[in-house]
């Protein structure tokens, strides 16, 4: 049962999807880490890389990624990104990486935030397992 003020990764994981409960359950999915990030200073586009940890194997983890950067003293650009990866148990992780578009204007090189998500969701007819991972803000360095 939820508390008076419920989490939000509380909320996300016990919400209903046509009916069926979704509760958070321990998966296999373990850790999401960031490795690196670069961008392409003609486009603006940012790539996000890390890392996945799994105690079982699984597929489809979904990775969602967020970036920030601040411009001037006012302006902050963002954009998302995300990529679907596989896990082993045999290796403990995976790769992944995500390109990230700006909202608005371009990603460059510099000090950026950047933050990653990993869904894991194993759904029957009666009910949703998911399982959950994140990481940030941390601190980055957009190289090119």
């Amino acid at each position: 049962m939820l508390g008076k003020n419920p989490s939000f990764k509380q909320q996300l994981l016990v919400s209903t999807d046509h009916w069926r409960a979704r509760l958070p359950s321990d998966l296999g999915l373990d850790a999401v880490t960031i490795t690196s990030a670069s961008v392409n200073g003609r486009t603006g586009v940012a790539t996000i890389s890390g890392t996945i940890g799994c105690s079982q194997d699984i597929t489809d983890v979904f990775v969602s990624t967020q970036l920030e950067q601040v411009v001037g003293r006012f302006n902050t650009i963002r954009g998302w990104g995300w990529t679907q990866v596989s896990c082993s148990a045999a290796t403990g992780n995976a790769a992944w990486s995500a390109i990230v578009r700006a909202d608005q204007g371009k990603f460059a090189g510099g000090r950026a935030t950047v933050y990653a998500d990993a869904y894991l969701d194993f759904c029957t007819d009666i009910e949703c397992l998911s399982d959950y991972a994140s990481v940030g803000p941390e601190s980055i360095r957009l190289g090119r």
